[in-house]
């Protein structure tokens, strides 16, 4: 007997049906303004921002989350709930293409993780955002930002045969290494891309892998209550720092100076002894930049230290592709160990 995707992709082909899946995750783009406050939205306000052209189009809209969510209240279970979703797509055999509508703040976490998951799968996956909430279009006016980036979205995701994209104004950016900088229409941009923009790769949820939602959300807010990020700055302290190992935090991202710099010195200002003390209690170090920069641990004393001490360098991940990493390794791998040897592997390439 053929396998079922099979038979679905060979419908759709013989059919020359092109279905593209736009995914709502709330954010501006689909948003409303009542009494100055922006609130967040939903399918129904997305499917009415089409543009002529594609309104005849095979798209068929879908909410992923309940409730009109913003970005910024991003939590495990909605990022589960859209890996899930887009799973489900990919695995019916009926997407040639999917769009992810997103907000604009949390966007350089969330693309990443569906890129570290599904960066092989046979369908593209095109996130896009706005700044600005759509606005009544009457005749012969522009189309808004919420309507241009979506048609562009849904134009790429029919062109593409796979690959993880987004699209914000007229710029098509890899999903690693994103970086939001200002609410304008050049706010994203990918740093330390010196090559060819990424949009491929090998995903982490191989082949047609059935995922539960329930399951995810629990691995995510595991990996999450497990984790902390911070920001190296003149006067932070070590035993702070080393309290948060009481409340069950293990993983650290610590975001350094440069190429891997902070203070090493003896000192309750420096990093030393979190370091050395954190290690002994099982806690692993994932280290990056606050500047666009390779973390490598060279060309200074204190990042040999920093090395010494068994902090994991991210090399040219920002600070957000690598938690997007590390939620996403949370997903798939059984042991610390295999969790830490993914992180590791990534900051070498």
């Amino acid at each position: 007997l053929a396998e079922p995707t099979m038979v679905k992709n060979l419908l759709k082909e013989e059919l020359n049906i092109s279905v593209v899946y736009v995914l709502s995750m709330g954010g501006t783009i689909s948003g409303s303004v009542q009494e100055g406050e922006v609130s967040g939205g939903n399918k129904i306000i997305l499917k009415s921002l089409l543009t002529p052209e594609l309104e005849n189009q095979h798209i068929r809209f879908e909410s992923v989350t309940t409730g009109h969510l913003l970005s910024e209240e991003i939590q495990p279970e909605d990022w589960a709930a859209l890996i899930h979703a887009i799973s489900n797509r990919i695995n019916s055999g009926t997407a040639t293409g999917i769009v992810v509508t997103h907000g604009t703040d949390t966007l350089s976490y969330t693309a990443p993780l569906i890129y570290w998951l599904f960066a092989d799968a046979g369908v593209p996956i095109v996130f896009t955002a706005s700044n600005t909430p759509p606005r009544p279009l009457p005749l012969k006016r522009q189309p808004d930002e919420a309507r241009q980036n979506l048609a562009r979205a849904i134009t790429l995701a029919q062109k593409k045969t796979n690959g993880v994209y987004v699209v914000f104004g007229d710029r098509i950016l890899s999903p690693l290494n994103l970086k939001f900088l200002r609410p304008t229409t050049v706010g994203f941009t990918n740093w330390n891309a010196s090559g060819e923009p990424v949009f491929t790769g090998s995903g982490l949820l191989c082949g047609e892998t059935e995922t539960d939602p329930y399951v995810m959300e629990r691995l995510l807010s595991d990996a999450a209550n497990h984790m902390h990020l911070c920001r190296i700055f003149p006067g932070i302290r070590a035993d702070r720092l080393l309290s948060l190992t009481d409340c069950g935090v293990s993983f650290f991202f610590l975001e350094l100076y440069e190429k891997g710099t902070a203070n090493m010195k003896e000192s309750p200002y420096s990093l030393k002894e979190f370091l050395t003390k954190g290690r002994k209690k099982g806690c692993t170090f994932f280290c990056t930049s606050q500047q666009e920069g390779v973390v490598d641990f060279s060309g200074y004393s204190t990042s040999r230290r920093m090395w010494r001490e068994g902090a994991i360098p991210m090399g040219s991940l920002t600070t957000e592709s690598a938690i997007a990493l590390y939620y996403a390794a949370s997903l798939v791998c059984d042991t610390q160990e295999e969790l830490e040897k993914t992180m590791e592997i990534a900051g070498q390439n």
